[in-house]
């Protein structure tokens, strides 16, 4: 009769490691689905916030102190007005909470919303 102790530790031991970059890549994902989330929520809210009027001016600089103050980079923020709407694209770089795991530092995340008024009514379009 052969002892079979050991086996279910050897087969434990190489589980582990696998469920832990498993985790490592969920944890990863979900913080960046967030922040991504955020990233639409904030710009759909400057959107409304600083798009009063087709005829109106915007301030770029009230469009980035608005992202500035919801702790979102604005390095490479391009806001376009033009007859056609409003334009907010916006990318920046999330740090990754177990980078050496899986293997990326950052991640990149980028936004591009249109606002128009049509027939009096706020329309706002992911692109």
């Amino acid at each position: 009769m052969m002892n079979h102790k050991g086996q279910t530790l050897v087969a434990f031991l190489l589980f582990i490691p696998m469920l832990l970059i498993m985790l490592a890549c969920i944890i990863d994902i979900s913080y960046i689905e967030k922040e991504k989330i955020k990233l639409e929520n904030v710009t759909k809210m400057i959107l409304q916030t600083t798009y009063k009027d087709e005829n109106e001016p915007v301030d770029f600089e009230q469009v980035k102190k608005l992202y500035e103050k919801n702790h979102i980079a604005s390095d490479n923020l391009q806001v376009n007005a033009s007859s056609n709407g409003m334009t907010i694209k916006n990318k920046y770089s999330v740090k990754s909470i177990f980078g050496s795991v899986v293997g990326l530092k950052n991640y990149p995340i980028q936004v591009n919303m249109q606002a128009q008024y049509r027939n009096g009514q706020l329309y706002i379009n992911k692109e």
